[in-house]
């Protein structure tokens, strides 16, 4: 059963967010389970969440990243830092989960891959343990931005 606060909550969200299906599940979730730019037997010790090209922009949106056999010691946000937010998870866990909206138009249109946000490693991990799940992501027009258009890829120490 739902409570009262987590109904109204709902009904504030952005139109991207409320895709569930009957089972509670959003709609558009995206799992990665590489990283663009390491095999799989490589180690990484940071990764960025990139976005692009959209055309209209990014709006909001709601990432989660995880590292199964690691730690977070960092998370940076990019694009949309001024309205950034950790919303579970972050550093001294294996995930989080973050969220930003551009109220200021500054990312009125992504014209090239643009990092959203950096996740620095407490030690080095598989790069095959960390995963991407895209729960919403809206343009300013208010249409949905596919979660295919995000993805990990390596942070390299002169990034």
């Amino acid at each position: 059963m739902t409570s009262l606060v987590e109904r109204l909550a709902s009904l504030l969200r952005a139109p991207g967010d409320r895709d569930r299906d009957g089972d509670g599940e959003r709609r558009g979730r995206r799992e990665s389970g590489g990283v663009e730019g390491a095999l799989d037997a490589e180690t990484v010790r940071a990764v960025a969440a990139v976005v692009g090209p959209v055309p209209a922009g990014v709006r909001t949106y709601t990432v989660t990243v995880r590292a199964r056999c690691g730690v977070i010691a960092d998370v940076s946000p990019a694009l949309l830092a001024r309205h950034f937010q950790l919303r579970d998870g972050g550093p001294g866990e294996s995930h989080v989960r973050v969220r930003a909206v551009d109220f200021a138009g500054e990312a009125r249109s992504v014209a090239a891959p643009t990092p959203l946000f950096v996740v620095r490693l407490a030690g080095a991990v598989p790069a095959s343990s960390l995963s991407l799940s895209v729960e919403s992501m809206a343009d300013h027009g208010g249409e949905r931005v596919s979660p295919d258009r995000v993805r990990l890829t390596v942070v390299t120490p002169e990034e």
